[in-house]
């Protein structure tokens, strides 16, 4: 057996360890729901992504800023996916985790090739594989942009190897330029690529030289990054458009600049302290208004003295400061500097970035060994028991997110206030019929966020499916008062009116919400239905038309406006419209009879 052979034989068995790693820790996944936390706005209420892939979806997928952010290929895989396996939910986990695989075979690859330390770069990727923090990325359909971002980064990675060890080769940095390309259109957190790209110049690729003159260096560092440079600041630019127009990035007013700075110190090292042990995981973690003075400075000083020792043996141990580099960069889009949403820290965020700290313990770890001739084998004893605790540990994080109730309860077991796993479970137990439970959630978001609107208004949801419109219209009252142009609560304020006798109230309710949604169905549904209670029916069949005119699937205003015509013995316009409420699914029992009594 040659060398060579032998050596392919090895990696080809690394690569069925690992393959076998990914499919033990996500099998489940195949069986898994979507979950209302995104889910809904990406897959399956997206009325783009359910129509599958067409000339319509292709041009959509590429000039949305829906959901506040650009990332076209993203929506491109979802729309595939739905083009592939429909709304069945196993087939869009699948694509996910196909998609961590490959990171996972080419994060090996890549250092085996640079490094030509086999074992070190499989413990690399094992842990990338199998830890609980990429659970989020991987087992959470929303989060393809994830996986799909680092792929096309990891292709550019392999591509500027080749490029650098072939002396410049023109054709290897211009796929490496489309992969980057391809990983920003993914998901724009690849803007850090560039700066990545120097720190894997430093190490592995080891373009950076002591013996050459520092503006020598400057020079191969920075010059072949500047056109990917430019595609990240094109990217970013696109990004904080989408977000800005989303309303999602939080003014200095709300949170200053002070906090910013002192909440990303202490979040790299919460962060550090999660990936090293990694339990209580949640969906994320939200911000601590007054982080302790001690931590700040002791995060302050874990960063400032990591920088400073790696610049220190950069000649020495240069994946120290590499691995330092991809770490902080990578998280530094989304460290809170430029505050979006609510989060201080989300598991996700460490998909990429974790490479780095891998690195950086790893390689470490290899340094000691050989330095203090630490037999091998006990250093191979305790990888494998690492990879064991993690690889259970992720196991069980990815359970978590089977279901809406799994995850958001799992949230609440480690922060039973988190605002938003209590709104989704709350409506969860909401369509579950489970009102009580659903309006103790809701509750609970209320004292953490008493101005949240929608909680008030979900409350008003529940008492009016439970038949009791009183206590419903004080709740969509409160909504109202903290957010008067909400659609939903002024629509169903309406109802409750309606339901209550109030006829005058309810009309004038009814009628504001359809000018603050003139788009929607149920405006004019609700409306037709209180005209037809007063009996002033040519006002009740003009808003049923306006509704059919809308949305001509609903088979409740077929069948409603068809009921209303008998009462007034248009019988055969009312045949006509309970066979359509017929089709599009009302009970055809019911309406079967109807129609037979009418032909009588």
């Amino acid at each position: 057996m040659t060398l060579l052979s032998r050596d392919r034989l090895i990696h080809i068995l690394t690569g069925i360890i690992l393959t076998a790693m990914v499919i033990g820790i996500y099998w489940n996944v195949q069986h898994f729901y979507f979950v209302s936390f995104d889910d809904n706005l990406y897959v399956y209420e997206n009325p783009m992504t359910l129509q599958g892939l067409n000339a319509e979806t292709l041009v959509w997928a590429f000039t949305s800023l829906e959901v506040f952010n650009w990332h076209p290929l993203a929506w491109l895989s979802h729309i595939i996916d739905v083009e592939l396996h429909g709304l069945s939910p196993g087939g869009h986990h699948i694509t996910s985790v196909v998609f961590h695989w490959a990171n996972t075979l080419l994060i090996y690859l890549f250092f085996v090739l640079a490094t030509k330390r086999r074992w070190e770069s499989f413990f690399v990727a094992a842990i990338f594989a199998i830890h609980p923090m990429h659970v989020e990325s991987v087992a959470w359909i929303s989060e393809r942009k994830d996986v799909l971002s680092l792929f096309f980064m990891l292709l550019s990675f392999l591509a500027y190897r080749a490029y650098r060890i072939k002396n410049g080769d023109t054709a290897y940095y211009i796929l490496a330029l489309l992969a980057s390309l391809f990983a920003l259109l993914a998901k724009p957190i690849a803007v850090v690529q560039p700066i990545l790209l120097i720190a894997l110049d430093i190490w592995p690729l080891n373009t950076y030289s002591s013996s050459r003159s520092l503006l020598d260096n400057a020079k191969r560092l920075l010059l072949d990054k500047i056109p990917f440079f430019l595609l990240s600041a094109l990217g970013a630019a696109i990004a904080i458009i989408a977000q800005q127009k989303g309303g999602t990035v939080t003014s200095v007013e709300y949170f200053s600049l002070w906090q910013r700075i002192q909440h990303a110190a202490v979040s790299y090292l919460n962060y550090i302290g999660k990936i090293v042990v990694p339990t209580e995981l949640g969906m994320y973690y939200l911000h601590e208004l007054n982080p302790s003075v001690m931590l700040f400075i002791a995060a302050g000083l874990v960063l400032l003295g990591a920088i400073i020792a790696g610049f220190l043996i950069r000649k020495s141990h240069p994946w120290f400061l590499s691995g330092w580099m991809i770490f902080v960069v990578a998280l530094l889009p989304v460290i809170g500097l430029v505050q979006v949403g609510a989060q201080s820290m989300a598991d996700r965020y460490t998909y990429i970035p974790m490479i780095g700290l891998s690195i950086m313990f790893i390689w470490g770890i290899s340094e000691l060994v050989r330095k203090y001739r630490i037999a091998r084998y006990a250093t191979l004893a305790v990888g494998i028991i690492a990879v064991l605790l993690y690889g259970s540990l992720g196991y069980q994080q990815v359970q978590i997110w089977e279901s809406n109730e799994t995850l958001y309860t799992n949230t609440l077991r480690y922060d039973p206030y988190h605002p938003l796993a209590n709104n989704n479970l709350g409506t969860h137990y909401m369509l579950t019929r489970e009102y009580g439970n659903a309006r103790e959630c809701f509750q609970r978001t209320i004292a953490v966020t008493p101005a949240y609107a929608t909680a008030y208004h979900n409350i008003g949801m529940c008492y009016l499916h439970e038949e009791l419109p009183d206590s419903a219209l004080t709740y969509f009252t409160k909504a109202l008062a903290r957010k008067p142009e909400y659609p939903e609560a002024m629509l169903f304020a309406g109802v409750a009116h309606t339901d209550l006798g109030n006829y005058r109230q309810a009309e004038s309710y009814l009628v504001r919400a359809r000018k603050l949604a003139p788009e929607s169905v149920r405006p004019h549904y609700f409306l037709a239905k209180l005209y037809r209670e007063e009996h002033r029916y040519a006002l009740a069949e003009r808003n049923f038309i306006r509704a059919l005119e809308t949305d001509p699937t609903v088979c409740e205003i077929y069948r409603e406006l068809g009921l209303m015509l008998v009462d007034g013995g248009k019988i055969e316009g009312a045949k006509r419209l309970l066979s359509k409420a017929g089709e599009f699914g009302c009970s055809v029992d019911t309406v079967r009879t109807k129609i037979m009594q009418l032909s009588q």
